[in-house]
């Protein structure tokens, strides 16, 4: 038996959904009468059920209000029913819903891996270098995602950029140097409606859109593995990220060895980008590339960074 100094009002509004089965067996014909049995038995079961959707995560608050005000007019009646004296029931007998708000997940750092392929450059093992990327990186998933945007353009490229969002950008293909009074230096992207032509875009242009970008989300790195690119990551590079640019032409298998031996190193210590570079430079000797074509430059902030 409860205390009748305590309310139906004031026992449910303190959590408690099944003090009605206690609360109103005070009423003198609760155990003979079957309507009012029949009828407190569903009051439970709905009000219990309601308190526990109150605790679930997500819900639909205007449901659960609407769900709330029906409850409170059968407790309502069911007081009026069978006239039982001080037992009013007030809004604050149910509690109101609450809006649980989802947790943000945490954002994985994406490697985005640019390729670009045009076929009167001559054809580079631009999928050979994206698999040993993924093998680096593929037990790493919780600390790196990758993704790849194939055949490059610059509509793509920016699309790209604001899509995925990446912490890392690499690009795997053709790099020009100047050639006085012929062509301007950049790094050849895709043409967008011609396959066999490139479409170069010059240090200062790439430059550019990675900073403009940045301003919307975090950059850290920008790897260039392609030819001739050193004055491309050096610009890059002063929006302060890193920046990795090759010196001369790059052969394939040295491309793809940087490449291993990069995001091995960055698997290891992925806060510690001269690590994964000075890792990478290792991996020369291990793999036994020889000659000293296209030496890997690490720069920020302008400035080449000695590992």
């Amino acid at each position: 038996m409860l205390p009748n100094y305590r309310s139906l009002t004031d026992l449910l509004a303190e959590g408690h959904p099944n003090v009605i089965v206690h609360a109103l067996g005070l009423h003198s014909t609760a155990q003979t009468d079957d309507r009012f049995q029949r009828l407190l038995a569903a009051l439970k079961i709905s009000t219990a059920e309601h308190v526990k959707r109150l605790n679930r995560p997500h819900q639909n608050s205007q449901e659960l209000e609407r769900e709330r005000y029906a409850l409170l007019d059968r407790l309502k009646m069911f007081v009026e029913l069978f006239n039982l004296d001080g037992f009013a029931v007030e809004e604050k007998a149910l509690p109101h819903p609450t809006v649980q708000m989802k947790e943000k997940p945490v954002r994985v750092p994406l490697v985005l891996f640019l390729g670009s392929n045009p076929e009167a450059m001559g054809r580079l093992q631009l999928d050979s270098e994206y698999v040993k990327v993924t093998q680096q990186l593929q037990n790493k998933q919780e600390v790196f995602q990758l993704r790849i945007s194939p055949a490059v353009t610059r509509e793509t490229f920016e699309g790209s950029l604001a899509e995925q969002q990446p912490a890392i950008i690499h690009f795997s293909g053709h790099g020009l140097g100047e050639a006085t009074g012929f062509r301007k230096a950049g790094l050849v992207f895709e043409h967008p409606v011609n396959r066999n032509k490139g479409d170069i875009i010059s240090a200062k242009a790439l430059a550019k859109i990675i900073k403009t970008y940045k301003e919307a989300f975090t950059i850290r790195l920008v790897v260039l593995n392609a030819c001739e690119s050193t004055d491309h990551a050096r610009e890059i590079s002063c929006s302060g990220l890193y920046a990795i640019g090759m010196t001369q032409e790059v052969l394939d298998r040295r491309a793809i060895v940087f490449a291993a031996g990069f995001y091995r190193g960055l698997s290891v210590m992925p806060d510690n980008i001269p690590f994964a570079f000075r890792a990478a430079l290792d991996s020369f000797g291990i793999a036994d590339v020889q000659g000293g074509e296209a030496v890997p430059k690490l720069f920020l902030n302008g400035a080449e960074v000695t590992v």
